[in-house]
C-alpha cells in the first residue's frame, strides 16, 4: 500500500541521514541559517570542539567562531542563495573556531 511505501521511504531516509551525518568521521554541524543556532552536530564535532553533543546543540555558531556576529550574519546571507538554487557554490566557508579549552582551530 501507499502507507507502507511511505514508511519504508522514511526508514531508508533516516538510515541515509545517520550514515552521512551522525556516523561520519568528518566534523558535521547543522546550523540554522536564520539565527545561527547549532541544530545538530555529530560525535566527530563533539570530539573536535571538546563538548558533548547536548552542549553543542544548545550553542550558536557565534559561540565557537572567532568571527563577530555581524560577520557570521553576512556569511549566512551570502550562502542562502546557494540553498535556494539561485547561485553555485564558489564561496569559502572556512573560519577559525574555538575549542572548549580556548584554543583556535581552522575549519
Amino acid at each position: 500500500t501507499d502507507q507502507v511505501t511511505k514508511i519504508i521511504f522514511l526508514i531508508e531516509s533516516e538510515k541515509k541521514y545517520r550514515q552521512m551525518f551522525e556516523d561520519n568521521t568528518a566534523i558535521k554541524l547543522l546550523i540554522d541559517p536564520i539565527n545561527g543556532e547549532l541544530v545538530d552536530a555529530n560525535s566527530a564535532a563533539g570530539n573536535f570542539y571538546g563538548y558533548d553533543l547536548s552542549q553543542l546543540q544548545k550553542m550558536k555558531i557565534s559561540d565557537i567562531s572567532i568571527l563577530s556576529s555581524e560577520e557570521i550574519y553576512i556569511r549566512m546571507l551570502d550562502i542562502q542563495p546557494i540553498f535556494q538554487g539561485k547561485k553555485s557554490c564558489g564561496l569559502s566557508l572556512f573560519s577559525l573556531h574555538f575549542h572548549s579549552k580556548g584554543t583556535i582551530h581552522k575549519m
